[in-house]
Parts: structure tokens; sequence; C-alpha cells
């Protein structure tokens, strides 16, 4: 991986979680395009309770291929391991649960035994300033609850992907450049992906539903690289391994629309997925996402990834 994209988007703008880190990187991610000579437009709307903005760069009218990589980052893990497993999203949810909502339980309870408990062993005196602290303690529960806190590492989770992403743009040949977009899409979660039916929307309105879409979710850790192809990109998957030679273990999983639900290619018609990690038994796994220990990349994994694509890229006719 080239250094300067490294410490740019893995460090300077690692860390992508209010409105304002969200700016900066997308003034920063469109700057870095404009300089390539591509296009940029970022679109935003409402979906729930935020608002949603999701960067497209390139020319969708020309286009055959898109790199989709999810930008915004996850809220803070608050628990002692954090695995997800990016190709199951039933089975990741499940497992999801524990490190997601048992950290509310557990503060939940400290705030029952402060309110109900602790007062009978408490002075009046100190009493009143302790139940200005329990209301303090409960604002931030409930902030918690509903926003969460930034993660500051998010080197796996997805700003690898984002710098993998600028070096392919910038080592296309100029003959492909028209054919590949780059769409940076937010709202994204590790069992949800609420920005995708805007950009569903947005290449219905350009008449490229059969643009073949890769997301780059989950890459630069553990030994093993998958991809994960539907039925109308399962022959990308193909030619993706049929030349690779190198010793980083390259499996393709082929997939219906349903394995697509609580992924980050969900609602894509025409879509696959590539990440990188280990296994554990039968399920492809990445771990410690979404924590303080997400400061580690494999820079081997992210030039075996970049490689393969970047060879399919210049020898597609």
């Amino acid at each position: 991986m080239d250094n300067k994209l490294k410490e740019k988007y893995l460090n300077t703008f690692g860390k992508r979680f209010s409105k304002k880190e969200k700016q900066q990187f997308q003034t920063a991610i469109t700057d870095e395009f404009h300089a390539l000579g591509y296009k940029s437009e970022i679109t935003s709307e409402r979906s729930k309770f935020s608002k949603l903005e999701n960067i497209y760069i390139g020319q969708p009218k020309q286009a055959k291929y898109a790199y989709v990589i999810p930008y915004n980052t996850p809220a803070r893990v608050l628990w002692f391991k954090n695995k997800i497993y990016p190709h199951d999203g039933y089975f990741n949810m499940r497992k999801l649960f524990l490190p997601t909502y048992l950290p509310m339980f557990i503060g939940y309870g400290f705030l029952l035994a402060f309110v109900y408990l602790f007062p009978s062993f408490i002075s009046k005196d100190v009493l009143n300033i302790f139940y200005p602290l329990c209301f303090l303690y409960l604002g931030v529960l409930i902030w918690f609850i509903l926003h969460g806190f930034g993660n500051k590492h998010n080197y796996v989770n997805n700003s690898s992907a984002i710098a993998l992403a600028v070096q392919l743009a910038e080592n296309l040949p100029e003959n492909r450049r028209k054919e590949v977009m780059f769409i940076f899409s937010d709202g994204n979660k590790p069992s949800t992906a609420l920005g995708n039916p805007q950009i569903t929307k947005y290449l219905q309105e350009h008449n490229k539903l059969n643009l073949s879409l890769i997301s780059l979710y989950c890459i630069g850790s553990g030994n093993t690289i998958e991809l994960f192809c539907d039925r109308n990109t399962k022959s990308i998957g193909k030619e993706l391994t049929k030349t690779y030679k190198g010793e980083t273990s390259l499996k393709t999983r082929h997939i219906n629309d349903n394995d697509k639900n609580n992924t980050v290619i969900e609602g894509f018609p025409r879509a696959m997925m590539i990440s990188s990690g280990t296994y554990e038994k039968d399920y492809f796994m990445v771990s410690d996402v979404g924590t303080p220990k997400d400061e580690h990349i494999e820079e081997f994994v992210i030039d075996t990834i970049y490689d393969i694509l970047i060879d399919y890229m210049k020898k597609k006719k």
C-alpha cells in the first residue's frame, strides 16, 4: 500500500463518525479524485433519524464497474472482544448482540443501583451532589444507546479499503477510467447498510442497474481473502481467481439474493464483496472491528487484493 495514502486515510482521516469528520473526509476524497480527472457528486437524503451522504466518483453513464466502499466508521464497541462475520448476515446479527447490548444493560443496572441502593449509605449533604450526577450519567447512557461514541482506529473496517480504492484509481489505464466508478457509501453498520437504497435509486436514475458492483469491506486482516459473489458476478469472481498464483489463500463463495440480507451489499441486484479475515469453524470472521485494537493491518493482504483487481481491470476487454 502506498505510504502517503496509508497515512492520509488510516490516520489523518481515519475516524469518520461525526458530521464534521465526514465533511472533512468528503472534501479530502473528492479533491483527491478531482486531481485525477474524475467528476464527483454527493447526494444527501434522510433515512430514519440520520442524514445519509453518499459520494459518487466517475461517470455513471459510461461505467461498467463500480467499487463500493463504506466510508462512515462504526460506533465504538464497549466490550472485551468483537467479531463480525461480513458474509453471514443473520449469524452476524446474533453474534453482535452480546458486545452491542450487554454494556447497555450493565449501564442501566448501575443506574438502578445508584438511584435505589447507594442513597441509603450516603449522607444528605452528599445526596445533593449525587442526584445531579445520576442525571448526567443517564444522559450519557441515553446518548450511548441512541448514538454511540466514535472509534478512533478503523484500519481494517474500511479505512484500508478507501486507500486501496484511491490507489486503484491512480493506476487505472486511461482507457479504463471512464468504465470504473467509485462509490463511498454512508450509513453502514456491521449488520445494516442504510445507504444502499439511495445507491440503487441513483443507479436506476442513470439507467445503470446492470452495473457490476464490487464492495471492498473489512480488508487488511487475517490470511484468507474471500470473494462473496452473487449469480450475476460469479463470472467476475472466476476471472479474478483464474490467473492468481499468490500464496495468500483466495476463496470464492457463490450466494443467492437471500444471502445478501444484513450485509453491506444488501439490495444490490448485481454485486460481490471482497473481504479478508480468518475462518472460525465454518464461518468467515474478522476480529476487533469497532474497537481500539483496529490499528493493525497485514499489508501483504491488501497488496494481493490490489494486484488481483488492477490486473483484472487492465486485461478486461
